[in-house]
């Protein structure tokens, strides 16, 4: 939390620079101070009030780019055989993980191909059905007059087909 202290010295701060300052800059030093009266400021505005007072650098634009820093190598050898050890028991972890996701696919697969497989009661009435879906609709129009339940005094297989044609 900022003490009051530090806020007051912000505020008198900006306030004796807005002369120093030109009109983009007077404005966005008039809105951090009344910010600062009416609350506290963000990280980011907190960065640009040494640089609007005049007693600090311009802070670095948003998403800078970081020096680089080189990663630190083992000092010896053990620390170096420690860390390729591990990386090997990694490796196998993830080698038996995918062995495992492997595995489950082929049995997922086999599982679709035998649910395929499986009969799925009477041929005959497949066939009908797959004979009506290829059917052209003035042969289908036919078929539908001739087996049209009211034709078979109600008949529960003709109900039956011909639900299952006007599917």
């Amino acid at each position: 939390m900022i003490d009051e202290a530090k806020k007051a010295a912000a505020i008198v701060g900006l306030r004796a620079n807005l002369c120093n300052l030109d009109d983009r800059g007077r404005s966005f030093a008039e809105s951090i101070i009344e910010y600062l009266e009416r609350g506290t400021l963000s990280e980011a505005q907190w960065a640009w009030v040494p640089y609007l007072s005049g007693t600090g650098p311009k802070p670095a634009p948003k998403g800078a780019r970081k020096p680089y820093r080189a990663k630190r190598q083992p000092n010896n050898a053990d620390e170096l055989r420690q860390a390729r050890k591990a990386l090997r028991g990694k490796a196998k972890e993830i080698n038996s993980l995918t062995e495992e996701v492997e595995r489950l696919k082929r049995e997922v697969r086999r599982a679709k191909e035998a649910t395929r497989k499986a009969p799925k009661g009477d041929p005959n009435w497949d066939a009908m059905v797959r004979a009506m879906t290829r059917a052209t609709s003035a042969q289908r129009k036919l078929i539908m007059r001739s087996m049209h339940p009211d034709r078979w005094n109600g008949a529960e297989w003709a109900t039956k087909v011909f639900q299952a044609a006007n599917k």
